[in-house]
């Protein structure tokens, strides 16, 4: 069984600010008359598929909410983003939000240990949530929010805690980045392992090489000194890639990850193309105290690295 280290969001709004976010939930909601608390679910979901429906996305915008407890989690899931948007962007109302916010949602639940059953949840709840809005105050929110969900599960879901997984860290990440086949993934690798770098910063190679130093993580803040903080072999390999294989990178990246890890016998299950920054994280901590520093500067030194808010996120890396 893996160690489960989620730390839940905890926003600290005033309690003014929490029940102004639930009024507009509960009036979106209201307004959408999705509640179908009292109609048959296989009945709504048949008219939803004789009206044209034919993925799972296009019958959800055509039902309702059969359950007390769908609704509950839809709104409270909902409630979280909200709140996030909140903190992060400074949205005045739930209307403010944008597609844009919800990558970085999902990068800050995959921060702080959040399960891939967790992340599948919340991406259902907010593809229903765009609908409903749209429902409410009509717009289009549900195709532009599934176009970034879907490129977020691309992206995100493999990284993800799977339940009953213990790996993170790999035992020989150099022997993993090595054996990676082609050179351009190869290069996004070292950037995870050498330099903590997210696999999204990680696959920016051109904006690396453009900005000799700037990429943007999640919510766009900027990474400073990137590319000053390569060795010179890693500096000679960047400059030596076409750059038109930088085209579909993550994808590629994660599938030749994969395979390195398997010849190399290591475990490529939950957090695997996370498992890198783990032992980055691990690594560089440990070289702080070798230095003769405290754990709590260790700690910090780290995080701001990684370029984490907050040191204790940096803390589930250290496990």
């Amino acid at each position: 069984m893996s160690e489960r280290t989620q730390e839940a969001f905890d926003f600290n709004l005033s309690n003014t600010q929490y029940d102004k976010i639930t009024r507009m939930i509960d009036n979106a909601y209201e307004k959408s008359g999705v509640r179908a608390i009292d109609e048959s679910r296989n009945i709504d979901k048949f008219s939803a598929k004789m009206n044209g429906a034919n993925t799972s996305h296009e019958v959800m915008q055509q039902t309702g909410v059969h359950s007390w407890n769908t609704e509950h989690k839809i709104k409270g899931q909902m409630h979280i983003f909200a709140e996030y948007c909140k903190v992060e962007y400074n949205t005045k109302t739930i209307q403010d939000i944008k597609p844009s916010m919800l990558t970085p949602f999902f990068e800050s639940m995959l921060e702080r240990g959040y399960s891939q059953k967790t992340f599948e949840s919340y991406c259902s709840t907010l593809e229903r949530f765009a609908s409903i809005f749209d429902k409410a105050y009509g717009g289009n929110r549900a195709e532009t929010w599934h176009t970034e969900i879907k490129a977020s599960r691309s992206d995100l879901h493999d990284s993800f805690i799977q339940l009953n997984v213990g790996t993170r860290a790999y035992n020989d990440p150099q022997a993993v980045v090595s054996s990676i086949s082609s050179p351009v993934c190869q290069m996004v690798g070292y950037l995870q392992l050498n330099h903590g770098l997210r696999l999204s910063d990680a696959c920016k190679l051109q904006e690396i090489i453009d900005s000799k130093g700037v990429a943007h993580s999640k919510g766009g803040q900027p990474i400073q000194g990137i590319y000053d903080r390569l060795t010179p072999n890693e500096k000679s390999l960047l400059h030596s890639l076409n750059p038109a294989d930088f085209h579909g990178l993550k994808n590629r990246y994660q599938a030749e990850l994969k395979d390195a890890a398997t010849r190399c016998g290591e475990q490529y299950e939950g957090k695997a193309t996370h498992g890198l920054r783990h032992n980055f994280a691990q690594e560089t901590y440990n070289d702080f105290i070798k230095e003769g520093h405290t754990p709590r500067q260790a700690l910090l030194g780290t995080a701001e690295l990684m370029g984490h808010h907050r040191p204790d996120i940096t803390q589930h890396y250290l496990r």
